[in-house]
């Protein structure tokens, strides 16, 4: 064992409190946390298998992602404290659909007056062709 190595597991045994032996391949602790992420894709694309249009929306992608909310608030807790999962999973849902519905309200808002600009231009181009 080379010395420059020798320090650096003498220097996690003393300072961290771990057994460098028991620490596993650098590789599996990277990809263990960033395998839930492959999930992404998929909850992206399955609304387009299952059709189109805000139908295919409610079927495919917002069960995913109120699944991924529940999942994360429940890991919260474990963190966090003496909260129950099922509570912090709830609540994680109950502040990810009230963000979702706020997004939902102003895009729609927008579209609305975007239409109406149009119209109001479609209308204004029209009067002014036919004076």
């Amino acid at each position: 064992m080379p010395i420059q190595r020798k320090r650096v597991d003498t220097k996690v045994r003393e300072e961290l409190g771990l057994d460098p032996n028991e620490l596993g391949s650098a590789g599996a602790q990277r990809s263990t946390p960033l395998s839930p992420s492959a999930w992404v894709p998929q909850s992206l694309l399955l609304p387009f298998l299952l059709g189109s249009g805000e139908a295919a929306f409610v079927r495919g992608n917002l069960p995913s992602h109120l699944v991924a909310l529940f999942v994360v608030g429940a890991a919260v807790s474990i963190v966090t404290g003496p909260q129950s999962m099922l509570f912090s999973g709830v609540r994680q849902v109950a502040i990810g659909a009230a963000a979702a519905a706020v997004t939902y309200a102003v895009g729609s808002v927008h579209r609305r007056e975007r239409r109406l600009s149009q119209d109001l231009d479609y209308a204004a181009r029209a009067c002014a062709g036919r004076g």
